[in-house]
């Protein structure tokens, strides 16, 4: 069975060492977790969001301004389809997809 969940390390990379881990992949699936690009549509859609407990509290508002400022986190559970090393870019079916098309 194939699986996410079961996983002999964690790794925390920069874009240069995950090239290196995607290239040895194959066809295990396995999760990533990122931070998605901000913008000011993702920033207004989190501030209208946001409560007045939400500011009271400080660990959430400093959670608040990191995601506004840096991007929301996103996890992905995927498979590589194709990877290109060279352009950086890579093929994979994203498991947790809601979408119709799953290839991202």
């Amino acid at each position: 069975m194939d699986s996410a969940q079961h996983y002999a390390k964690e790794v925390n990379c920069n874009m240069t060492q995950l090239v290196e881990v995607l290239e040895t992949a194959n066809d295990t699936i396995f999760k990533v977790v990122f931070k998605k690009q901000a913008n000011v549509d993702a920033a207004a859609k989190r501030l209208d969001s946001v409560s007045l407990n939400d500011l009271k509290n400080p660990a959430k508002k400093s959670a608040i301004a990191e995601e506004i400022a840096f991007g929301e986190r996103s996890t992905m559970i995927c498979k590589i389809v194709d990877l290109q090393t060279i352009l950086g870019r890579s093929l994979v079916i994203d498991f947790s997809a809601t979408s119709d098309s799953k290839f991202r």
